[in-house]
């Protein structure tokens, strides 16, 4: 079981090698624009290199800062080169500095392009966080300033000068500045501002390259589920055996809501999900005691085992797309459960009191069609005695459901 995890933590990884190429350009150092196939990562960081083919049979080439101007796919996004300066000041609480300044350091960067027009936004994304860039008609790209540091041991203060920034670059037409002064570090904030401004040059085309979408999902399930049930211990005497409880079947419904995060072309998604799962086992069996008396006796055991839950499942999937119709998921999730009923007994004298189903693990993969209609198989195990030194139980539970999304939301 171990190597079924470990496999479906690696699929993921070679997923990111199905993005498809798309067709786009290239500027090269020359200025001289190239029509290409551009392989659109839809990237979460900024790229520092891009992959291009001439052609569909032609050989795939990796171009860098140094090779290009500027790359990009009609309509859908353009990132250019720039030297300028990137603040490297950390931007984590627990790490940040008492400088009000910047920590300025000169860069070749792709710089994203947000919006175009006489003043043209741009972003940058790294492990550090997100960084913003103005361009105002001829003039070279300027970052645009926002800094947390400690003013005081247990005082965080922000230089929040882009905004003296964009009111000093946007004097030439009337924007008003108390909402300057009302703006966050933030591409929605700076987005609106900057198109306000362009609103203003109506003989100018202005275009809007942020179109990523916060997408959300909610499906319901219904399938049949199979959960198996074994506890390894001191039944009678001092010999340890392992006893199954026995498969059960049992009708799984659920309700799911996924976010499809907003990068990598919607390729992963994040989940949480609500069902209900019970397991009911009573059998009886026969096993040989050594008495104290060294005379061998048939002793009669009744196990008893009884839960009702509701799971609550945590995960994150990675999609792999066949066509434009139909895709495969595989997928990871942390499940909580709050357990209604918990019983589990070796004879009638003997309980034993497991704090089931804390948390655990459990794997999912399956296949979407028309992003509505699909088929899904879940797996999960756990122990049940974790407090019990000579005790330990197996309880695995595999599930298949067909997955219905009757509503969409899109922001």
């Amino acid at each position: 079981m171990k190597k079924i995890y470990f496999y479906l933590f690696l699929l993921p990884l070679f997923g990111l090698a199905q993005t498809n190429f798309k067709e786009g350009y290239i500027i090269d150092n020359q200025n001289n624009r190239k029509e290409c196939l551009l392989k659109d990562e839809d990237w979460l960081n900024n790229p520092e290199t891009i992959f291009i083919k001439t052609s569909e049979t032609a050989a795939i080439e990796t171009k860098g800062l140094n090779d290009i101007l500027e790359f990009g796919i009609n309509s859908t996004f353009k990132y250019v080169v720039a030297k300028t300066k990137l603040d490297e000041s950390p931007k984590n609480t627990n790490e940040l500095d008492k400088n009000y300044n910047p920590n300025f350091v000169n860069k070749t960067l792709f710089l994203k392009v947000l919006v175009e027009g006489e003043a043209t936004l741009y972003q940058y994304v790294n492990a550090n966080g997100y960084h913003y860039y103005l361009k105002k008609g001829s003039n070279p790209i300027e970052p645009l300033v926002h800094k947390k540091y400690y003013r005081s041991a247990n005082y965080i203060a922000e230089n929040n000068s882009f905004q003296n920034q964009l009111l000093e670059a946007f004097k030439d037409k009337i924007i008003n500045s108390d909402a300057a002064f009302k703006l966050n570090y933030d591409k929605k904030d700076l987005i609106k501002y900057v198109n306000a401004y362009n609103a203003n040059f109506t003989n100018q085309k202005t275009e809007n390259f942020s179109k990523s979408q916060h997408i959300f999902n909610t499906k319901v399930k219904a399938g049949l589920g199979i959960s198996d049930f074994e506890i390894t211990g001191n039944f009678v005497g001092n010999n340890a055996y392992t006893e199954p409880y026995g498969k059960k079947t049992y009708p799984n419904f659920a309700v799911e809501l996924e976010y499809i995060l907003p990068f990598n072309n919607n390729k992963w998604a994040a989940f949480l999900e609500a069902n209900f799962q019970s397991y009911k086992s009573e059998l009886e069996v026969i096993k040989v005691a050594n008495s104290q008396g060294g005379v061998f006796v048939d002793r009669k055991l009744n196990l008893v085992a009884d839960y009702k839950m509701l799971n609550l499942p945590l995960g994150i999937r990675h999609y792999f797309y066949l066509n434009n119709s139909s895709k495969i998921f595989v997928g990871g999730e942390l499940i909580s459960s709050f357990v209604f009923k918990k019983v589990v007994f070796i004879d009638t004298n003997r309980p034993l009191d497991s704090d089931a189903f804390k948390l655990r693990l459990g794997a999912n993969l399956g296949y979407v069609f028309n992003d509505k209609f699909g088929l899904e198989i879940k797996y999960n195990q756990t122990n049940l005695l974790q407090e019990y030194v000579n005790w330990s139980s197996k309880f695995q539970t595999i599930s298949v459901s067909m997955t219905y999304r009757f509503h969409q939301f899109k922001k």
